[in-house]
């Protein structure tokens, strides 16, 4: 892991390079099993991963522990359709500039994630409608000139091309997550 962490490192350092994951690593496997998350966001932090999207494995560590994670961290955890109440608990886009461009990418979580009860019935949590949030966001994002938007989509190969169709402003899906 040390080996990577160092390669990945250097990669970004020496290019004008972006480093970006696609979910379900806070997984509880035997990295995040017993830290809650802790160790792959210190992994994280040394590799300079700016942005993660939460897919449904990522949330069997809680909402507290991730919103915990997020807090302490300089990665952020994307999802544009993890609610509570009408409020994103997580971070929904990471922009990106350059001199000569900027790119907003967007989480999108997919619907086979699941809540705890509690999660659900004491601290209102849900998940969104996908479409309706992403043109939320894209309100806010329209503000910013010059700008392409890139999703980073949990959902399916059927459902991304839905939403490929439905919102224009998307220029470009990257599937992962959920989505093998």
């Amino acid at each position: 892991m040390i080996n990577l962490a160092n390669a990945i490192s250097k990669e970004i350092t020496q290019k004008n390079a972006i480093y970006l994951d696609m979910g379900n690593s806070f997984y509880p496997g035997p990295l995040s099993k017993y830290s809650f998350g802790s160790i792959m966001i210190d992994f994280f932090n040394f590799t300079k991963c700016k942005a993660t999207l939460l897919s449904s494995k990522d949330l069997q560590l809680g909402i507290s522990s991730l919103n915990f994670l997020q807090k302490k961290s300089k990665t952020k955890l994307l999802s544009i359709n993890i609610l509570k109440g009408k409020k994103s608990i997580f971070t929904p886009y990471y922009i990106f500039s350059t001199p000569r461009s900027t790119i907003a990418f967007i989480g999108i979580s997919s619907k086979n994630v699941l809540f705890d009860i509690a999660e659900k019935n004491v601290f209102g949590v849900s998940l969104a409608d996908t479409k309706k949030q992403v043109q939320t966001v894209l309100k806010k994002l329209r503000k910013k000139k010059n700008l392409t938007i890139v999703a980073l989509s949990s959902l399916t190969y059927r459902q991304n091309i839905v939403l490929l169709k439905n919102i224009p402003e998307i220029s470009l899906i990257i599937s992962g997550g959920d989505n093998n």
